[in-house]
């Protein structure tokens, strides 16, 4: 690994564990192994290092999101896998901190939500995330309707939103109130969105 892909991993590791600012290029420097002057050489400063990084982990999202729901062979699956994805996001976001905490999950949300507020391009880049991931859902809503598993009078782009918005809002919502019984709250919000929206499981 070279060394600006050191200083992307251990600043990712840094932000999430401590948050933005709390974290400083000596720090990752010190970590990575170089003087704090050589970060210079790579990001003009703290900010466009953290832009980078923000863009590293979406990527690790999408290739996490694109293993998590490769195998699922319905779409009846696909929607109870992507429900489910809370104590999975905490698994992964662990595995990113390189540490096993019960804030591990949190951090992810508290670092966004105060980057977004603070700076339009980073809001940019979380925003881009989130309609990638709805329209790679409402993709799939298409062409479970074009082989009749999803009804045709249901709306892929409103259905698409509906179910990104439950997951994130869950999440979120879950990590603000400290829910322990996620996984149990994760079965019941699946059994009652396909109550809802009947999709067929073929």
């Amino acid at each position: 690994m070279n060394t600006k892909d050191m200083i992307l991993k251990v600043g990712l590791k840094q932000f999430l564990r401590l948050g933005y600012d709390q974290t400083s290029l000596n720090s990752i420097a010190k970590e990575v192994g170089i003087s704090k002057p050589s970060t210079y050489y790579y990001f003009k400063n703290k900010e466009e290092l953290f832009e980078n990084v923000l863009i590293l982990f979406f990527q690790k999202m999408e290739e996490w999101s694109n293993n998590q729901y490769s195998n699922c062979n319905t779409f009846h699956e696909l929607v109870s896998r992507f429900f489910s994805s809370f104590s999975d996001l905490k698994n992964f976001s662990d595995t990113l901190i390189e540490k096993q905490t019960e804030e591990a999950s949190g951090a992810i949300f508290e670092l966004l939500i105060d980057s977004a507020r603070k700076n339009p391009k980073i809001k940019r880049i979380i925003s881009d995330s989130y309609k990638s991931t709805e329209k790679k859902i409402k993709e799939k809503i298409s062409e479970a309707q074009k082989n009749g598993l999803v009804p045709s009078e249901y709306d892929p782009q409103i259905l698409a939103f509906t179910i990104t918005s439950i997951v994130e809002g869950t999440m979120l919502v879950g990590f603000f109130n400290n829910y322990k019984d996620i996984g149990e709250i994760e079965v019941k919000m699946t059994t009652l969105f396909h109550q809802m929206f009947p999709i067929q499981n073929k």
